[in-house]
C-alpha cells in the first residue's frame, strides 16, 4: 500500500511539473505572438531551465521550435514566428548556460555578443552563398507589394497631399534604393536587438531570482550586470572601425564605409550597457532610486542611446564610475 502511495504521489508530482514546463512554454510563444513582446520570450524558457533541468529545457525549445516550423508549412504561414522562437530559445540557452557555469554577467555579454556575431556572419555569408541579386530582387519584389497594399490603405491621406503625404510618397518612390538602405544596416540591426534583448532578459532573470536562487546558485546579481565594463581590447577593434569610416572609402569604396559603421555599431552595443551603468550610478549619487530610477534608465536607454554609448566609451579611460565614487567619499568626509 505504501508502495502505491508513493507511485501516486510521484506520478502526481510529474504531472504538476509537465503542467508547469507547458504553461512557461505557452507563455513563451503567447510573447512572440503578440509582436513587439517578443523581446521578452527567452525568459519563461530561462525558467524552464533554471527550474527543472537542461534537458527538459532543450525539449521544450525543440518541441516549440518543430510546432511551429510544421504550422507555419501545414497552413502556409509566415516562418517569422518560427524565426523568432529559435532565436529566442538560443537566447535562453546562452542566458541559462552563464547561470549554470556561474560566470559573471560581464563574460555572458561577451560570449553571447560572440555568438550572435557568428549568426550575423553565418547570415552574410548565406546571402552571399545565394547571391547579392537574387536576394535586392525578392526584397525589391516583396517591398513592392508592400507599398503598394500600404497606398491603398492610406489612398485619402495621401490624397489630401501635405508634407507628411509628400514624405511617404518620396519614401516609396524607388523601393529599390529601399532594400540597398537595409541591406546596409540589417547586421549591425540584427545584432543590436539580439544584444540588447538579451540584456533585457538577463536583467529580467536576475531581478526574478528569488523564483530560481534554491535551485541554482549563482553568486552575481543585477548590480554585477550594471557595472559591466566592456574589455580593454575592444579598444583597438573601434580604433580599426573609426579609420574604417574615415577613410574606408578611398580603400575599399562605398563598403568601407558600410563594414565600419556596422563594426561601430557592433562594439557600440557593449559600451551602450557600460553608458548605462555609469548612468545609473549618477542617478544613485544624485538621490534618486527605486522605480523612478528605473523610468528614467530605461528613457535614456531608447532617447539617448548613443549619449549613452559615448559615454561608455569615455569610461573606458576616464572611469566615471571611480570618480563618482571619489566624490561620494570626499562628500561624506565633509557631513
Amino acid at each position: 500500500m505504501l508502495s502505491f502511495g508513493v507511485n501516486i504521489d510521484t506520478s502526481s508530482s510529474f504531472s504538476l511539473e509537465l503542467r508547469r514546463i507547458f504553461f512557461w512554454g505557452l507563455l513563451s510563444l503567447l510573447l512572440i505572438f503578440l509582436g513587439p513582446t517578443s523581446v521578452f520570450a527567452p525568459v519563461p524558457l530561462v525558467f524552464i531551465f533554471l527550474l527543472y533541468s537542461k534537458s527538459k529545457g532543450m525539449i521544450t525549445g525543440v518541441i516549440g521550435f518543430s510546432g511551429l516550423l510544421i504550422l507555419s508549412i501545414i497552413f502556409n504561414l509566415t516562418p517569422l514566428f518560427s524565426v523568432v522562437f529559435l532565436l529566442s530559445f538560443v537566447n535562453a540557452i546562452l542566458i541559462a548556460n552563464t547561470i549554470f557555469k556561474g560566470l559573471s554577467p560581464d563574460q555572458g555579454l561577451v560570449i553571447a555578443g560572440t555568438v550572435f556575431l557568428i549568426i550575423v556572419l553565418v547570415g552574410v555569408g548565406s546571402y552571399l552563398v545565394v547571391g547579392p541579386d537574387f536576394v535586392k530582387e525578392e526584397l525589391t519584389r516583396m517591398l513592392a507589394g508592400v507599398i503598394d497594399q500600404i497606398k491603398k490603405e492610406n489612398a485619402d491621406f495621401i490624397a489630401q497631399g501635405g508634407d507628411e503625404a509628400r514624405k511617404l510618397q518620396d519614401l516609396f518612390k524607388d523601393p529599390k534604393n529601399l532594400v540597398e538602405i537595409f541591406l546596409n544596416w540589417v547586421c549591425a540591426g540584427f545584432f543590436s536587438i539580439l544584444m540588447f534583448g538579451h540584456w533585457l532578459c538577463l536583467i529580467i532573470v536576475l531581478r526574478s531570482s528569488l523564483v530560481w536562487k534554491k535551485k541554482r546558485a549563482y553568486d552575481f546579481t543585477i548590480r554585477h550586470l550594471i557595472s559591466f565594463k566592456a574589455p580593454e581590447f575592444f579598444v583597438w577593434p573601434l580604433i580599426m572601425a573609426l579609420c574604417l569610416v574615415l577613410v574606408g572609402e578611398h580603400v575599399l569604396g562605398p563598403v568601407g564605409t558600410v563594414l565600419g559603421m556596422n563594426c561601430l555599431y557592433f562594439l557600440g552595443v557593449f559600451y551602450f550597457f557600460q553608458g548605462v551603468g555609469v548612468y545609473y550610478d549618477v542617478l544613485q549619487m544624485v538621490g534618486i532610486r527605486g522605480g523612478f530610477r528605473s523610468l528614467l534608465v530605461i528613457l535614456a536607454a531608447f532617447m539617448a542611446y548613443r549619449v549613452l554609448a559615448i559615454i561608455g566609451v569615455f569610461d573606458q579611460w576616464i572611469n566615471f564610475r571611480q570618480r563618482i565614487k571619489n566624490f561620494k567619499k570626499n562628500k561624506g568626509d565633509n557631513l
